[in-house]
């Protein structure tokens, strides 16, 4: 049974930040005591960098994308892309706030953690904030089963 389904899309809040922050990244960089080679090649995997989350993280035009969110009454599932869904454990270390909610879990086809980032426009007001109460007492159920 489908408890709700968030679908999330292109956020320019979140695209303005990350363009931002590479963009000063690559500022300091100039000011390193580095060759000019090595400014140019750690410019380059900067903006490399950026083109890949950008697609992955706030276009979600990659496959492995993850572009939505569903509460179910067995769990919690995540879809990529392709319509793959997967069965996600919320960690501890998740953040939950009103401007962003960044979200890690783990997969069990992934050794390492998986992370959603949300900021605002990534969702309607009205459901980001559903999300944001569903995600809390994930985490207060969470907490009380380790107890």
């Amino acid at each position: 049974m489908n408890l709700h389904s968030f679908t999330f899309r292109f956020s320019p809040y979140f695209c303005l930040l990350l363009v931002l922050a590479h963009s000063l990244a690559s500022g300091l960089i100039l000011y390193l005591p580095i060759a000019n080679w090595a400014r140019i090649g750690i410019s380059l995997l900067l903006i490399v960098n950026l083109i890949v989350v950008l697609r992955r993280e706030v276009f979600l035009n990659l496959n492995h994308s993850y572009v939505a969110l569903n509460a179910q009454k067995d769990g919690w599932f995540v879809f990529n892309k392709r319509g793959e869904s997967f069965p996600v454990v919320f960690q501890g270390d998740s953040f939950v706030s009103p401007a962003l909610t960044i979200l890690n879990f783990s997969l069990k086809k992934h050794f390492f953690p998986q992370h959603i980032v949300l900021m605002k426009g990534s969702l309607p007001a009205e459901e980001f904030r559903l999300l944001r109460v569903m995600i809390r007492w994930e985490k207060v159920k969470t907490a009380a089963k380790e107890s």
